[in-house]
């Protein structure tokens, strides 16, 4: 402690520190109490339970500390173990399988049974359960979802909660670094069934803060997967990849567009077959102020102030581009208007139809002038997805559990699993609705759309 703090009046420090610590959420797991001690259906006696039987649904929560690490391995691999019996293939039941859903919150959020996100978690769940009854197609799957909880809300007392933002960012780039990658390997290789690839289904999403968490932690497994699947090619060969999961989804993601340049740059230098499955869909709204505004303000603060930045020449089919990496830092993944690949919005409004912009071809179409010359080609099947939309589809920052996202995330596993079977007659999925079979995203989504709505 330096000499001029020790000199201050005992009570001064503690008028400024008091409101902090009374504030200061606790580093801690919230999710300690054992599933057995729920009722048969019913955690009405343990709501800080890790693992939640719920009426067509589980929830299981896997929490990490501020350095990334499991609080709880043991808890860990009970979830994994509980996922695994539902995933496992029964020759009798060929069909039974599971959906697994993770989300990995962002910030002022946790695992605590009243928080918002997982309230909202819960209720889709319950949703894509009820679901299962208007498909009407092959036996129904279990519907698991796994809930990533870590310290998002360090203080709980405003105007505190709002300048948490700096160190909030860099704790959850931290956590991605621990214990959520290997969760994530982990669950994939439980559930997803190369003999089988569309019996279990398993979505990757994180919304905010949790999206960094998601993108920081896959990040190099997109490399290496694109990285794989191009060594040894010939020069004229398109590849196909191996996705993660059945997709992995950012909504409104809180993470600088920096972080994944050189996965969008590797893709762009490589042609894939009409069978790839996407990497990754970023979904990002202009109504979101929080990473339009805020996120560039924070990050120039923290960032372009401090660091020393450079120009990079690129050259794209023949032509040269330079990109400064003072706005790789300070736009966020989703607004980088470079990387976008398309727009879905409803531009007629009497017309409750989604229109989808594609910049395949036709960047004028979906870029503003100022941005084609600066713009990364986008090829037809790329399998990164930059989705800009407006308030109509997602309303602010946290407008990411309405019915309009549920269907996309339905669309997404469905896209992938009918580029799994696409060229090859011997699979067969019976559960894939017939909108949903076909190369057209528009018609699967619609039909999600509307079952969406009608779900209470």
């Amino acid at each position: 402690m330096s000499a001029r703090i020790a000199s201050w009046p005992v009570g001064f420090v503690l008028a400024i520190a008091a409101p902090i610590l009374i504030g200061c959420t606790p580093n801690a797991p919230y999710r300690t109490a054992d599933p057995a001690d729920c009722a048969a259906g019913d955690c009405a006696d343990a709501p800080h339970a890790f693992i939640e039987k719920h009426d067509g649904f589980d929830l299981a929560f896997v929490e990490f500390t501020e350095r990334g690490n499991l609080f709880d391995r043991d808890r860990m691999k009970r979830v994994l173990d509980h996922v695994a019996e539902q995933a496992r293939y029964d020759p009798s039941d060929p069909e039974r399988g599971v959906l697994t859903i993770v989300f990995v919150h962002g910030w002022k959020h946790n695992a605590q049974a009243d928080d918002g996100n997982v309230q909202s978690f819960t209720d889709l769940l319950r949703q894509v359960h009820a679901l299962r009854d208007l498909s009407q197609q092959g036996t129904p799957r279990k519907v698991i979802g796994v809930y990533v909880g870590w310290r998002g809300l360090s203080v709980d007392l405003e105007p505190l909660t709002e300048v948490s933002y700096w160190e909030r960012k860099a704790v959850a780039e931290q956590v991605a670094k621990g214990g959520v990658t290997e969760l994530l390997l982990r669950l994939e290789r439980e559930v997803v069934d190369p003999e089988r690839p569309n019996r279990n289904l398993y979505l990757v999403t994180g919304h905010s803060f949790g999206g960094a968490v998601v993108l920081s932690a896959l990040n190099e497994i997109f490399l290496e997967r694109v990285a794989a699947a191009t060594a040894k090619k010939p020069d004229d060969a398109c590849v196909q990849t191996r996705p993660f999961g059945h997709g992995v989804v950012l909504l409104n993601p809180a993470i600088e567009a920096n972080e994944v340049f050189q996965l969008k740059e590797f893709v762009a230098e490589t042609c894939f077959v009409p069978t790839q499955p996407r990497l990754l869909h970023v979904i990002s709204s202009d109504a979101d102020k929080a990473t339009n505004k805020a996120f560039r303000l924070g990050q120039w603060l923290g960032v372009s102030l401090t660091w020393r930045q450079a120009t990079l020449p690129r050259q794209f089919d023949g032509r040269a581009v330079q990109f400064d990496e003072s706005d790789l830092d300070t736009f966020t993944v989703g607004n980088f208007l470079p990387f976008q690949t398309g727009q879905l919005d409803q531009s007629n409004a009497t017309d409750s139809r989604w229109q989808y912009t594609s910049c395949i071809g036709q960047e004028a179409a979906c870029l503003d002038p100022a941005y084609r010359a600066q713009h990364i080609p986008v090829e037809h099947n790329e399998p990164l997805a930059f989705i800009q939309t407006d308030e109509s589809f997602i309303a602010d920052h946290n407008d990411v559990f309405n019915d309009n996202v549920s269907a996309y995330l339905a669309a997404v596993i469905a896209e992938n699993r009918y580029k799994r079977i696409r060229d090859d007659s011997s699979v067969v999925d019976l559960r894939l609705p017939e909108e949903c079979r076909s190369d057209a995203f528009g018609p699967c989504f619609d039909l999600y759309q509307k079952w969406f709505e009608s779900v209470e």
